[in-house]
């Protein structure tokens, strides 16, 4: 049996396909191997360093 594409990843065009995890995330379709990076980008502006808070 082939595995059917369902969607690609935002992020690195890759092929996400039918049955595979993914995330969808404000309209962005993210895979689980690019989850951790584009939590980075999210989150950046609320990164803190301890001891250099403002």
């Amino acid at each position: 049996m082939q595995e059917r594409e369902w969607i690609r990843c935002d992020r690195c065009d890759g092929e996400i396909y039918e049955g595979v995890e993914y995330y969808q995330i404000n309209g962005q379709c993210v895979c689980r191997e690019c989850l951790e990076e584009f939590a980075g980008h999210w989150f950046a502006p609320f990164r803190l360093i301890a001891g250099e808070e403002l």
